[in-house]
């Protein structure tokens, strides 16, 4: 159920990337989440090998300033 919730969280911040738009605003809150099951669609997603990586994260060498 956590790597489903991660999944789900990875797929909304490529979608505001891509979009443009915070997408993560819309995530329902966890009692309506266990309570409707919402994560078991992606529990499917992960069974069947599909696999979303995180892109929003960058590796920095040194010190941005």
């Amino acid at each position: 159920m956590v790597e489903a919730l991660k999944y789900d969280v990875m797929s909304k911040k490529e979608a505001s990337i891509k979009e443009g738009t915070n997408k993560l605003k819309y995530m329902q809150n966890s009692l309506t989440y266990l309570n409707q099951r919402s994560f078991e669609g992606f529990i499917e997603l992960i069974k069947k090998g599909n696999k979303i990586t995180d892109s929003t994260q960058h590796n920095y060498d040194g010190v941005n300033i």
